[in-house]
C-alpha cells in the first residue's frame, strides 16, 4: 500500500473551509484558531514536502489544541469571559455594582434582605445585621448579592494585607 501525502493546497483548502463555517457558524471564534493551524500546517508542508500525512495531522492536532488554549487562558487573563466589564448594562447589570457601597433597606434576617440601587430594589444574602447599615457587595450569585457590613469588609482586606 502507498503512503498517502496531503499537499499544502489540501490544508488551505481546510483552512479557508473552516474560516467560512466560523464566519457563518460565529462559534465564538474557535475555528478561526483550527483554520489557522491549517495554515500553520501547509506552510510547513511547503516547505518541508516529504512529511508523511500521519506526521501531518499529529502537527495539525497538536497546533490546533495549543492556539485553542492559548486564546482561552487569553480571554480568562483579560477577564472577557467572564463579561466582568465596566460598561455591562444588557442582561448582566449587577456585575457593574459589585463593589459599590450602599446602605440596607431592610434588615438582613435569616440571610435575607433588601437594598436599593437607583430606585431598583435588590435581594441580599449576608449575615443578619439592621436597616440602615452601611454594605459592600462582595459577589453576584444569581439575582441575588451577597453583601457584607464595610468595616467587616476593611477588617478583611487588612488581614489578607497583612496590617
Amino acid at each position: 500500500m502507498e503512503v498517502l501525502f496531503f499537499d499544502y493546497w489540501g490544508w488551505l483548502s481546510i483552512a479557508a473551509i473552516l474560516f467560512i463555517f466560523e464566519i457563518f457558524a460565529s462559534t465564538g471564534y474557535f475555528l478561526i484558531f483550527i483554520g489557522a493551524s491549517s495554515v500553520l500546517v501547509a506552510l510547513i508542508v511547503y516547505i518541508f514536502p516529504g512529511i508523511s500525512h500521519n506526521f501531518q495531522f499529529f502537527i495539525f492536532s497538536f497546533l490546533s489544541i495549543v492556539l485553542v488554549a492559548l486564546w482561552w487562558y487569553f480571554l480568562k487573563s483579560k477577564k472577557i469571559m467572564c463579561k466582568k466589564e465596566k460598561n455591562i448594562s444588557l442582561n448582566e447589570r449587577g456585575c457593574n455594582l459589585i463593589g459599590r457601597e450602599c446602605v440596607l433597606q431592610s434588615p438582613i434576617l435569616h440571610g435575607k434582605g433588601t437594598i436599593n440601587i437607583n430606585g431598583s430594589i435588590w435581594k441580599v444574602i449576608g449575615n443578619d445585621l439592621p436597616v440602615g447599615t452601611a454594605v459592600k457587595i462582595v459577589e453576584q450569585r444569581g439575582i441575588k448579592f451577597v453583601v457584607e457590613p464595610i468595616n467587616e469588609v476593611s477588617e478583611k482586606y487588612e488581614q489578607t494585607k497583612g496590617v
